[in-house]
């Protein structure tokens, strides 16, 4: 073993599945991008300007987050079509037919030597979407009842590669922002939605998965709704959500929602098997009683160490908020008090007076806790979502 070899010999896996690991983190790391589309490009953009696709070409960040977005959505349902169908068999998956031992050992399900897993060729997406396409369409794999919305997007799967191809070989090409979000939201999103509810993986969202929000409002299902019962979308209303999906991914806090969903299933399983020990009448152990207090104990320990970022967003909100005689609203992304409402001040002149009126209005919106981080030109107000609408104006 070279030194090259050496250095790069020591890793780890997170699962044990090292292709799931890959296929989940290029789905964050793909969610994360679009999310981000908004925030990257807030400082131009105007839901209301028929402009607003040209305002924004040439926005290096914005084609960052673009790229990023196409390559890693198609990376990740790259992964598991071929996950499908090796988990169906080996074979289908790649490519061994020039190599007779190997094929010999695939067939009669010999183990390969990592010299000869190396040699074994991937088949190409294209190829993987027809296979699995087509043994779907004629019942030969077992799960086909559970992935019969392959079948059904595989152009909007095909759509996907081509732009992948286009962006990674070429790098010439960039939907615009309008046209990445009716790709992703209305075509994309929703395939991901399926494959993601799949027995195999419902168990995976740790590796990809954004925390719960304050607001309840979950970013991927809602644009997928407004994809779905609206045929004409908010772009404003989409960038909004977005923002909430982007802060989730952000926000540093202990998702207490899944925390006091695992805590109460431990309560729930205790009290189960105390309620069996009084059916028979005997003796419940001291230990089980305890561990009942122990569980509501665990919990209380896992959310305290969100205390000092609590702590640390509220004293620097207090400080913005002073600094521009600005107010402080709860968070509808982490929940904490410390979003501030920056405001604007102006006059305008009375037409009877003719003297000069003060007011001010809120212009924008940021916590200090998550980054959660928009401004007035999103008109909350039409968007009939669970957040309160920041944009008041105020005369003196």
């Amino acid at each position: 073993m070279n030194e090259v070899q050496q250095v790069t010999s020591n890793g780890f896996r997170l699962t044990g599945e090292s292709d799931l690991d890959l296929a989940f983190l290029s789905l964050r790391i793909a969610l994360k991008a679009y999310f981000s589309t908004y925030s990257v490009s807030r400082n131009r953009f105007n839901p209301n300007d028929p402009e607003l696709d040209k305002l924004l070409e040439g926005n290096l960040k914005y084609c960052e987050a673009c790229a990023e977005t196409i390559v890693h959505f198609q990376h990740f349902f790259e992964l598991i079509i071929k996950d499908i169908l090796r988990s169906d068999h080996f074979l289908l998956a790649v490519r061994a037919n020039k190599y007779p031992v190997i094929l010999h050992k695939i067939l009669h399900n010999q183990e390969l030597t990592p010299e000869e897993e190396q040699r074994v060729q991937s088949v190409e997406f294209s190829e993987a979407l027809d296979n699995i396409c087509s043994l779907i369409s004629s019942n030969q794999l077992q799960c086909c009842q559970d992935v019969q919305f392959i079948v059904a997007n595989k152009n909007t799967l095909k759509v996907l590669n081509t732009l992948r191809n286009k962006v990674w070989h070429r790098g010439a090409f960039f939907l615009d922002y309008t046209k990445l979000d009716e790709f992703i939201g209305k075509f994309v999103l929703p395939v991901i939605e399926a494959t993601t509810q799949l027995p195999k993986y419902q168990d995976i969202g740790v590796l990809w998965k954004y925390k719960n929000t304050e607001c309840a409002i979950d970013p991927i299902k809602a644009i997928c709704n407004e994809y779905e019962s609206n045929s004409n979308v908010s772009i404003g209303k989409i960038a909004l959500l977005k923002e909430i999906g982007r802060a989730a991914y952000n926000n540093p806090l202990s998702d207490k929602k899944k925390l006091e969903q695992r805590r109460d299933e431990r309560i729930k399983s205790i009290e189960e098997r105390i309620k069996e020990y009084e059916n028979r009448s005997e003796t419940i152990p001291k230990a089980l009683l305890i561990s009942k207090g122990i569980a509501d104990m665990r919990y209380r320990m896992e959310t305290q160490f969100d205390t000092p970022y609590v702590e640390k967003a509220k004293k620097i909100a207090k400080h913005e908020a002073a600094e521009n005689y600005s107010e402080i609203k709860q968070c509808p992304v982490c929940g904490v008090n410390s979003l501030v409402l920056n405001d604007i001040s102006d006059s305008i002149q009375d037409s009877e007076t003719g003297e000069e009126v003060p007011y001010s209005w809120v212009d924008s919106a940021k916590c200090e806790c998550c980054t959660f981080e928009i401004d007035s030109k999103l008109e909350i107000k039409y968007y009939n979502i669970t957040i309160d609408n920041y944009w008041t104006v105020t005369q003196f």
